[in-house]
């Protein structure tokens, strides 16, 4: 029972290791152009109708 709890910590270790170690794709950027994206379509129709209101 120790020895498969000592080789479940030392295989949650390494695998945590790994994962902290291992360069990550950030999404957060490509997310964050695409709000932006829609942010400046929604302001373009926003002042289309204002501006057709009048």
């Amino acid at each position: 029972m120790i020895n498969f709890t000592v080789k479940s910590l030392i295989t949650l270790l390494v695998t945590s290791s790994a994962l902290l170690l291992t360069p990550m794709r950030s999404d957060a950027q490509v997310d964050m152009k695409v709000l932006s994206q829609v942010a400046e379509a929604a302001r373009k129709i926003h002042f289309h109708l204002i501006i057709t209101k009048k």
